[in-house]
């Protein structure tokens, strides 16, 4: 994770950046994260990078995920 005085650069939107075009260098059709809902700051994140919500899983980390707000979330980016 960066520090604050990191965010807000464009950092990590440049790797994101890299990662599609790595991704589109190999014909990949997709880029597909996962996060936790908790996140909020990494979904706005990847929001802002093309990403939207394709899917969920109540309980990936522990039984009890849902009472505790730590749903996963898989988030993806259709490539061209």
């Amino acid at each position: 994770m960066f520090d604050r005085a990191t965010r807000q650069r464009g950092i990590g939107s440049m790797l994101m950046g890299a990662i599609q075009a790595a991704a589109e260098s190999l014909s990949a059709r997709m880029i597909v994260l996962e996060t936790q809902s908790c996140n909020e700051a990494a979904i706005a994140f990847y929001r802002r990078n093309g990403f939207s919500i394709i899917g969920f899983d109540l309980y990936t980390y522990s039984n009890t995920d849902p009472e505790r707000h730590e749903v996963r979330i898989e988030m993806g980016k259709k490539l061209k």
